[in-house]
């Protein structure tokens, strides 16, 4: 059976698990966990950019074609062995930063990406820290004396380093200001929250396929993930909809939450979230 694929690369502590569980309800979607697909791909991108005997190819370009067929037919097959359900998710952040890659082998591929209030962002990882004091000497390589961050300006000092936050920033920013917007549907975890019919229906349009009628207040966790592995990570859900906690004063302190804002002023201008 072929499979359609979409691609999910969202910001971290956006709402990223709770879309694969409110999508994964529709019996016709396979909705994944963080997958390492994207990984692969690039790695494989990587090997094969640096093989002399394709290089030496008389037609190389019939041979960059044939690649990229290659790995459209991998992934492609590697979800035929999960699930027999025709259309897939895939959700991974690195999806948006390997764009031009992803493009090659998915003409004008379907990209969700969800953001959220950074404020909201950094203190959910400052509640996670708080929560799970031990995940503080994954950001002590980010200090040059290699010290453990003690104090909370030190900290968000991190978070801002994290690859996750810092690499995606960055990508978003160009893709916002790029051709590539119109083929990418952002998402604010706010909205989702607040106004989910409207924001799926959205999400079905953008997609082509048949809208789907959801349960909000029910959703199963069908997705799961070793948080072990993922120093600032919590991706248990909550089985219903709620709007998100605006509590960054709260845990952050105002100066802190001015200091973000003042950060990435793009950011929050161009989402509109207000100071």
């Amino acid at each position: 059976m072929n499979k359609t694929i979409f691609f999910q690369s969202s910001l971290p502590r956006a709402g990223s698990t709770v879309l694969q569980n409110l999508l994964a309800q529709n019996p016709q979607i396979y909705a994944t966990p963080t997958s390492g697909l994207s990984e692969l791909v690039y790695a494989t991108h990587n090997t094969f950019s640096n093989i002399e005997n394709f290089k030496k190819e008389k037609d190389y370009d019939l041979c960059k074609k044939s690649f990229y067929n290659f790995c459209k037919g991998g992934i492609e097959s590697y979800y035929s062995t999960v699930t027999t359900k025709p259309i897939i998710i895939e959700k991974n952040r690195l999806w948006a930063l390997m764009y031009p890659l992803l493009n090659k082998i998915y003409h004008n591929p379907k990209i969700i990406i969800l953001v959220r209030d950074l404020r909201s962002i950094f203190s959910s990882f400052e509640k996670h820290y708080l929560n799970n004091p031990e995940a503080i000497y994954s950001l002590s390589s980010h200090f040059q004396d290699n010290t453990l961050p003690l104090s909370i300006y030190n900290r968000i000092e991190a978070y801002m380093k994290l690859d996750m936050v810092e690499k995606s920033l960055t990508i978003l920013q160009d893709i916002l200001y790029s051709k590539n917007k119109n083929n990418i549907h952002i998402v604010k975890f706010e909205d989702l929250c607040s106004y989910p019919d409207k924001v799926l229906s959205e999400i079905y349009e953008y997609l082509e396929i048949p809208n789907f009628l959801h349960n909000f207040n029910k959703i199963n966790q069908v997705t799961y993930e070793n948080d072990n592995f993922h120093s600032f990570g919590n991706h248990l859900i909550s089985p219903t909809l709620s709007p998100p906690l605006q509590d960054w004063n709260t845990i952050l302190g105002e100066e802190i939450s001015n200091l973000i804002y003042k950060k990435y002023d793009f950011y929050f201008k161009y989402f509109n979230y207000k100071q």
